[in-house]
């Protein structure tokens, strides 16, 4: 069931990222916002669950200040200079992410193994600001062309696919002071393909806008 999860879980998410090429342009900047913002406060708030990523609520608390402030920018600078911010929110949500660790005390153990889930979160969440620069020049299909979306979707499938095959150990508690016991890990599971599935998409965001941007 994992797979199909993970599967389904990318075909609903890239509909969520395809809503706002089809409303009014007045109205595709704010449903852009909804959309994406939407599927960055879901990772932000599972990928601490799945990885063992602790403490969980700061850490989440970092990652959706940091994937929201990347899609922000992204959404509301020009569009020639709307990744221009998006490294910035990524170092700033890294600096969070060592503070939180280092508040934990000197008794705490697994600070390496937390830095790096939540290095690796940072960059799915603040991966946003490229679907947010991408579906504004796909907000009218006069603007981009066929092979632009194409590039944009095939991005999308390929990280689904490296994807799943390097997430398949991600309910055994990477980032976790002590591995998930099995029943916890079964208990997880459907959670943390879901969390994998939507982290694609997102992960997906920048190849996704610099293909667009070259093949436009």
């Amino acid at each position: 069931m994992r797979i199909p999860s993970l599967l389904l879980t990318m075909v609903a998410a890239a509909a969520v990222l395809l809503v706002p090429t089809v409303v009014p342009a007045e109205a595709a900047t704010a449903a852009s916002a909804v959309a994406l913002g939407l599927l960055v406060g879901i990772v932000a708030g599972a990928w601490p669950r799945v990885t063992g990523l602790r403490p969980a609520l700061a850490s989440s608390a970092v990652l959706a200040l940091s994937g929201g402030a990347a899609l922000a920018t992204s959404l509301a600078l020009p569009l020639d200079v709307a990744l221009a911010w998006w490294p910035a929110c990524l170092a700033v949500g890294l600096l969070l992410t060592f503070v939180v660790q280092l508040l934990r005390g000197h008794e705490a153990q697994g600070k390496v193994g937390a830095l790096s889930a939540g290095a690796a979160g940072l960059l799915v969440v603040v991966s946003s600001a490229g679907w947010g620069v991408w579906l504004r020049q796909a907000g009218s299909l006069s603007e981009v062309s066929v092979g632009a979306l194409w590039a944009a979707g095939g991005s999308v499938l390929a990280l689904g696919l490296v994807a799943a095959a390097l997430l398949r150990s991600v309910t055994n508690g990477w980032g976790a002071e002590s591995p998930a016991a099995p029943g916890e890990a079964r208990r997880l599971g459907r959670l943390a393909w879901i969390a994998a599935g939507l982290a694609c998409v997102l992960a997906a965001g920048l190849p996704a806008a610099l293909i667009s941007q070259l093949v436009a």
